[in-house]
């Protein structure tokens, strides 16, 4: 099974994690091992460097290392739990590649997802469960994502929309061009720019370590930018410090007039 979180250990190379445990000697062959885990690899199509540590490791990379030690065991069912998660796209379709290999293989392999178009776009058959019983199953030719979505909620469900509208031209949150270093002194935030209005949510997509978490802790207070403004209903908070965050951004409300009328000041 490869967990959505990797069970590996990043201070040992790709070679050691994945024949960890399997050792039938006191004595290690790292080179054999090495040239065993090469063979695996090209077997099933998983590039990958035997030699990386796991922690230089992409987590494309790391995904295709918990496959490579479960097929390094010989075995026979492989299960997938969100395995495209925290994936880009062209790892995902990276990762397809690999799992209609191993099919072809002979591999048989459950593929646990909540995104419909993954899950009709790879898998022979579809199974649905709702708290904890199998409500469905049927092959993926006969199942459309409307069925598929009523099985898994227990209801028809009915697409709505609303206009967008804004409270005010006035933006409550407002980033410009910010720069943040991460703990080890690289750019982690490079040029950062964004308007939050009331009534409004601005979504930010990227894969996991690109500096998401890093922005919010950012907006907080709790890390400092080298450069760059971050204006809280018209009142410039940069570097200010969660306590201050909290208090300006508490007061922040679409129906009270922003700051001096609008006017963006040092409210520190």
């Amino acid at each position: 099974m490869v967990t959505q979180h990797f069970a590996l250990v990043e201070p040992l190379s790709v070679v050691e994690n994945v024949i960890l445990g399997q050792a039938r000697q006191l004595r290690l062959d790292l080179r054999s091992a090495e040239a065993q885990v090469v063979t695996a690899a090209q077997r099933f199509g998983l590039t990958v460097n035997p030699r990386a540590y796991v922690r230089h490791l992409s987590v494309g990379q790391r995904q295709r290392v918990e496959i490579l030690k479960a097929l390094y065991r010989q075995a026979r069912v492989l299960i997938l739990d969100e395995p495209t998660a925290v994936l880009a796209p062209q790892e995902v379709d990276q990762l397809f590649e690999t799992l209609a290999r191993l099919k072809a293989e002979g591999v048989s392999i459950v593929f646990i997802s909540h995104k419909l178009s993954e899950v009709t776009r790879i898998a022979d058959h579809v199974t649905v469960m709702r708290s904890g019983r199998v409500v469905g199953s049927m092959p993926t030719a006969q199942a459309s994502p409307t069925e598929l979505a009523r099985m898994i909620f227990g209801q028809t469900l009915v697409s709505t929309s609303k206009p967008h509208q804004r409270a005010s031209d006035q933006p409550l949150l407002m980033l410009e061009d910010v720069w943040l270093d991460n703990d080890k002194g690289a750019p982690i935030l490079r040029g950062v720019s964004l308007e939050v209005h009331a009534a409004e949510i601005v979504g930010l997509a990227g894969v996991a370590g690109n500096g998401q978490t890093e922005l919010a802790e950012l907006i907080e207070g709790t890390r400092f930018c080298r450069q760059g403004r971050i204006v809280v209903d018209g009142c410039d908070v940069t570097n200010a410090g969660p306590s201050r965050m909290m208090q300006v951004g508490g007061r922040a409300h679409p129906r009270r007039p922003p700051c001096q009328r609008g006017r963006q000041h040092d409210c520190r």
